[in-house]
């Protein structure tokens, strides 16, 4: 029985990031999801705000947070996301991509590793 239980938590785990998102998106979510797809970071708990429908804003902080970048992020149905950095200047640290794809994940969603830290 409790190699079952270890078989289940290693597939639990391995799984886990690849489940896509449950129910509605949050901002955090899509934020934490964005700065993933562009390799930012969020600092604050609510990084993306509606600007209209299906429509957001988006700022996400380089990795060493010394600086920002906006983002235009277009949602779909299914949760998933494109997303255009607003400006053209990059920093010596921060370089992110002019266009990025991706969808919300469960992971996105729930955090349980920063829950857990």
């Amino acid at each position: 029985m409790f190699l079952l239980n270890v078989a289940f938590a290693a597939l639990a785990i391995a799984v886990y990031p690849h489940v896509p998102a449950i129910g509605p998106v949050s901002g955090t979510a899509l934020g934490y999801s964005v700065a993933g797809g562009v390799g930012g970071s969020t600092l604050f708990d609510d990084p993306c705000r509606s600007v209209g429908p299906k429509q957001s804003a988006c700022e996400l902080f380089d990795p060493s947070s010394s600086g920002s970048e906006m983002f235009r992020v277009t949602t779909t149905e299914r949760s998933c996301w494109s997303a255009t950095r607003l400006s053209s200047r990059d920093t010596e640290w921060f370089k992110p991509p002019r266009r990025a794809d991706g969808c919300v994940m469960l992971s996105d969603q729930l955090r349980l590793f920063d829950r857990l830290l």
